[in-house]
């Protein structure tokens, strides 16, 4: 069965894949990786961070991750690899 995909900006689409195609022709070794969206809740599944939960935000460098305290109205944020995080599922992590 083949499904198709409604794609709104090719331009877009097109140097997105281009990456693959670059990396995959200079040998690098490529695996899956969850999609983590900036602005996604997520929980540190790795390193000293372990257990943490917070919000993905890009900046022009780097992946941080926003801690909130949301009865003080204050946040902090921290410095993140992408491999050391998981999106949480909203509707099981209550």
């Amino acid at each position: 069965m083949a499904n198709l995909i409604e794609v709104r900006d090719q331009y877009r689409l097109v140097q997105e894949l281009s990456q693959i195609e670059q990396a995959l022709a200079a040998g690098a070794d490529l695996t899956p990786h969850d999609y983590i969206k900036v602005g996604e809740r997520v929980r540190v599944i790795g390193g000293a961070l372990a257990g943490l939960i917070g919000i993905v935000v890009k900046t022009k460098n780097a992946m941080r991750l926003v801690l909130q305290i949301d009865m003080l109205g204050q946040a902090a944020s921290v410095e993140i690899d992408a491999d050391m995080i998981e999106a949480i599922d909203e509707k099981n992590s209550h």
